[in-house]
C-alpha cells in the first residue's frame, strides 16, 4: 500500500498517532520556528514552507520504500480534526535495533502526549518489528527531552562528544 495508506495509526486513548498530511505544513513551520525547537535540535535555519513541504515528501518517500524510517504525527486522541502537535519517528536498522527520536509543536507540551507517543511507537517496535534495542539521544541540556525518555524507561549510558 502506498502512503498515507501504509502508515499504521497507533493510539492508546490519549495520543494518536497517525499520517502525516499536506496540511500539517503550516504548524511544522511554527514549530521548526519556535525557540525551544531551535534550541534542541537539527532543524533547517531559516526554516520555511519549503522546507516543511520536503519534510513531508521525505516522510511519504520513506514510508513508500518501506527501508524502517517510519514518521507519524503527533495528535490528541481526543481532537476530532487531529490537529498536528508535532513527529515522531523510528529509524530501524537491520540489526534488531532502531533510534527514536521526537518534537512537540508548543502547543503540544506538558500534556503527557510525547510519552504516550515514544511508548507506542516503542511497543511498535518491539512487539510487531522484533526490535531488542532501542537508542535515543539528544543535546546536552534538554532535560524536557529527557524526561520524556526516562518516564518511559530509556536509561542514561554516556555523553558523547561532538555528536551535535
Amino acid at each position: 500500500m502506498p502512503f498515507p495508506d501504509c502508515v499504521p495509526e497507533l493510539t492508546d486513548g490519549v495520543v494518536r498517532l497517525r499520517a502525516h498530511r499536506r496540511e500539517d505544513a503550516e504548524r511544522i513551520v511554527e514549530q521548526c520556528q519556535d525557540v525551544d525547537t531551535l534550541r534542541w535540535t537539527t532543524v533547517p535555519r531559516p526554516y520555511g514552507p519549503a522546507e516543511a513541504e520536503w519534510f513531508l515528501k521525505h516522510i511519504e518517500d520513506g514510508w513508500n520504500a518501506g527501508e524502517g524510517y517510519e514518521y507519524w504525527a503527533i495528535t490528541d486522541a481526543a481532537d476530532p480534526q487531529q490537529r498536528f502537535l508535532g513527529t515522531i519517528d523510528l529509524r530501524a536498522g537491520k540489526s534488531g535495533m532502531a533510534e527514536v527520536g521526537f518534537g512537540l509543536h508548543p502547543d503540544g507540551r506538558g500534556r503527557g502526549l510525547m510519552a504516550a507517543a515514544l511508548r507506542l511507537v516503542a511497543a511498535r517496535f518491539f512487539n510487531d518489528l522484533g526490535g531488542q534495542r532501542l537508542y535515543w539521544w539528544a543535546s546536552r541540556g534538554n532535560f524536557a527531552s529527557w524526561r520524556v525518555a526516562w518516564a518511559c524507561g530509556f536509561t542514561f549510558h554516556a555523553t558523547l562528544p561532538a555528536r551535535l
